[in-house]
């Protein structure tokens, strides 16, 4: 399952794995409230890991069925990638 959302504003594209807590986390600081409305409605648990695509204002998510993720971070052509380690 993957859901697309149109953010309020475009951002530079990264992308990666992380629970959803993390995600909701960036995404309120980004003041995307609107989007984490529509995340909750579609995933049930805020420790879920999940995969993610920033690409101009459109963000894609979905499950990710990794049960534990590395740490690592990294950077291509501008781009930056995030993937960050499940909580226990």
């Amino acid at each position: 399952m993957s859901v697309s959302i149109i953010l309020s504003r475009p951002v530079a594209s990264c992308g990666g794995r992380a629970p959803l807590a993390w995600l909701f986390k960036k995404l309120a600081h980004a003041g995307e409230c609107r989007a984490i409305v529509e995340l909750c409605e579609r995933f049930s648990s805020l420790d879920a890991p999940v995969r993610f695509f920033v690409h101009g204002a459109t963000l894609t998510v979905g499950a990710d069925p990794t049960p534990r993720l590395q740490r690592q971070t990294g950077s291509a052509a501008g781009s930056h990638f995030y993937s960050v380690e499940a909580m226990a």
